[in-house]
């Protein structure tokens, strides 16, 4: 009987045994000592050889960099692809003549035979020689200079004043831009015919002051000054639409400081504003008088090609067609020599400009 409770005993306690002393016993301490040894020796060995992410040794997010990188350089080339065709199509179109014109400015001939000989400088010389040339020139310079000057002068002030908070303001800065989106033919019309000689508006309203009658198309200097109006009356728009958003874009904090310090509205126009301003001037400056040198259709549809306003383009044009095909080419690349350098300073002040900013 002993026996038989001894080993049922031992066969219900054996199980028992291990159940209960698990968490004591020295075979359940080595096997969890062993599975946690194996667990965490495992499980930090993968987290030290491994980098967290780093699957097959790649960076997070390589894959979808270099996807975007292709991507972007499809893209890039597909846009100069689609644009191939209009470059190479304008670069042909500007490019083309540009070499021709340099290359008759070597040769002799005419419209009608451009090609007849190889002259070298000749052409260049008989231009220098030429007083028509440097008439041309000198008005050239004097028309761009007033022009500029009266612009400016005019778009300045007309800016200066239309910043502030006037009635029919929104009014007047359409109105002003009027002179620049009509069309050149209309508006050279509408001045020779206020320009004439008796029966013009001006001369009419000139001769009620007390005024003699003035002969704007055949006195050299008061073509001049005819021309320089009409050229500052069709760029002023510009200069104001410019100057204007230039001045918009300034911090008025400097303003009332100078008013709180007692400086008056010359002083700090003089002192604040226009140092401000002047870097966009400057490039102004330089764009008008590029306009300017280049503008052929305000003497010759003014003056009806009058020999008392012929800038360079119009002596170009002229000795070009009708007489010297060399000799106008030459011209046409000293005048192209000119505004290259002057778009060069443009550039310059541009650069400038940026970098103050």
């Amino acid at each position: 009987m002993a026996e038989q409770v001894t080993s049922a005993d031992r066969q219900a306690g054996r199980p028992g045994g291990r159940q209960a002393g698990a968490p004591g016993g020295p075979q359940t301490g080595r096997q969890s000592g062993s599975q946690v040894g194996r667990g965490s020796g495992r499980r930090s060995g993968s987290g030290v050889g491994r980098r967290p992410g780093s699957g097959f040794g790649r960076r997070p997010g390589s894959g979808s960099r270099s996807a975007g990188d292709m991507q972007t350089r499809r893209d890039r080339w597909l846009s100069i692809n689609l644009a191939l065709p209009s470059i190479l199509l304008l670069g042909v179109a500007q490019l083309y003549p540009l070499f021709q014109g340099i290359l008759y400015s070597f040769q002799k001939g005419k419209t009608t035979r451009p090609s007849q000989a190889w002259v070298g400088f000749d052409k260049y010389a008989q231009l220098f020689a030429d007083p028509d040339f440097w008439k041309a020139v000198r008005f050239s310079i004097v028309f761009a200079i007033g022009g500029v000057v009266l612009s400016y002068l005019l778009g300045l002030v007309l800016a200066l004043l239309l910043v502030r908070d006037i009635p029919m303001r929104g009014f007047l800065r359409v109105g002003f831009i009027v002179p620049w989106v009509i069309p050149p033919i209309v508006g050279m019309t509408a001045w020779r015919w206020m320009l004439q000689d008796e029966r013009g508006a001006v001369n009419q309203v000139l001769n009620w002051f007390g005024v003699d009658t003035i002969f704007f198309f055949n006195d050299p200097k008061w073509t001049a000054v005819a021309a320089i109006v009409v050229k500052a009356w069709r760029s002023f728009p510009f200069m104001l639409v410019s100057l204007m958003a230039t001045l918009q874009a300034l911090d008025p904090v400097l303003d009332e400081a100078a008013a709180i310090d007692g400086a008056g509205r010359w002083k700090g126009f003089w002192h604040i504003t226009f140092p401000q301003i002047l870097p966009m001037s400057s490039i102004l400056w330089v764009l008008m008088t590029i306009w300017s040198v280049n503008d052929y259709e305000t003497p010759y549809l003014l003056t009806n090609n009058s020999a008392n306003a012929r800038n360079l383009m119009i002596f170009s044009f002229d000795e070009a067609i009708y007489r010297d095909l060399g000799k106008g080419s030459a011209s046409a690349v000293v005048t192209l020599i000119v505004l290259g350098i002057l778009a060069f300073f443009m550039l310059r002040l541009q650069k400038k400009a940026s970098d103050l900013q």
